[in-house]
């Protein structure tokens, strides 16, 4: 069947932190397998949606109530 690659593996991908011959890889196998291309393009589209959400700063009671 062949290698494919994990979320974990995509998620490094995304963030620019896979080696460079780990990235190759990737590109060259999501150029011909339309299935882990298809989740590559959701996981980025979640990613993005994360990214973009700001984290709120915690309150002053914040310590107290953990």
């Amino acid at each position: 069947m062949g290698w494919h690659p994990s979320e974990d593996d995509f998620v490094l991908h995304f963030y620019g932190e896979s080696d460079a011959g780990e990235t190759a890889r990737l590109a060259e196998h999501l150029e011909t397998c339309a299935p882990c291309r298809a989740s590559w393009l959701d996981l980025c589209d979640t990613l993005k949606l994360v990214d973009a959400v700001e984290v709120p700063e915690p309150g002053p009671e914040f310590e107290r109530v953990l």
